[in-house]
């Protein structure tokens, strides 16, 4: 999933474009398409809805290509779908339109929110948070809490540690102990912090494993991230892996998080 970001090390506007409309990560790589694009919603979205978990008006921030929100509008839920890459709003909308499902998808700055103040009641977070560096993650959450009402709570997927079946996250693992300072001085009262898994293409996460070998590939805006110590390393365990692999999509160590809005 997609979400704005200007620092370094985060991915911008124009990474996402790129990824969207089919352009392989870095030049030489192969163009397998979009990583978290499974063609359904991702499971954990699944259990919150069948266990009642979301309520409300609901904000599917990040919401790529639109599958949570569709899936989420399919049981008579409330969604409104936002994400930063305009070509990822617009083919959310053709995928809604083709399964004949009526769901407000925009294009807005999860850092920022503008014009979205007091709307919401939940937030599905599927793979944003890790997008940001730390003053993004700030922003981020401030903007959340400005979008939302008391008492809203945001179910937060982002990148773990940990491995599944040999899957590690290479790059982009979050520190705890970060997620839960920015989430307190956000406002944000943290109910459960837990692990989870999430479901990837395993062809088009080799693209971005073979980015890690070699950072000096990727686009500038992402290229601090990957050349930190010891990501080169394991993403190329990673990649090896996945090599072995004959399944199409992949488990994920994932953070599973849950905060009530203070």
């Amino acid at each position: 999933m997609t979400a704005s970001a200007t620092p370094p090390e985060v991915p911008s506007q124009e990474t996402f474009e790129a990824v969207y409309n089919g352009k392989p990560m870095f030049e030489g790589a192969p163009a397998a398409g979009v990583p978290w694009d499974i063609k359904d919603a991702q499971p954990r979205i699944k259990e919150l809805a069948a266990y009642g978990a979301l309520h409300g008006e609901i904000l599917d921030i990040g919401c790529g290509l639109g599958e949570n929100s569709i899936y989420l509008t399919q049981q008579g839920l409330s969604v409104t779908g936002l994400d930063f890459s305009p070509s990822a709003i617009q083919q959310a909308k053709q995928r809604a339109a083709a399964v004949g499902v009526s769901v407000n998808l925009e294009v807005a700055d999860a850092t920022k929110l503008d014009g979205w103040d007091g709307k919401f009641d939940t937030v599905i977070d599927s793979a944003v948070y890790h997008c940001f560096n730390h003053e993004g993650h700030q922003q981020y959450a401030n903007a959340l809490h400005r979008a939302t009402r008391p008492g809203a709570r945001w179910f937060i997927a982002c990148f773990g540690d940990g491995s599944v079946n040999g899957i590690t996250m290479p790059f982009g693992v979050q520190d705890p102990e970060e997620i839960r300072g920015v989430l307190a001085e956000a406002h944000w009262n943290i109910q459960y912090f837990g692990r989870t898994t999430y479901l990837g293409s395993r062809e088009a996460f080799v693209g971005a494993a073979l980015a890690g070998i070699d950072p000096e590939q990727m686009p500038a805006d992402m290229r601090g991230r990957f050349a930190r110590p010891g990501v080169a390393a394991q993403a190329q365990q990673t990649f090896e892996r996945l090599q072995q692999l004959d399944d199409d999509m992949i488990h994920m160590p994932f953070f599973n998080i849950v905060a009530e809005r203070g």
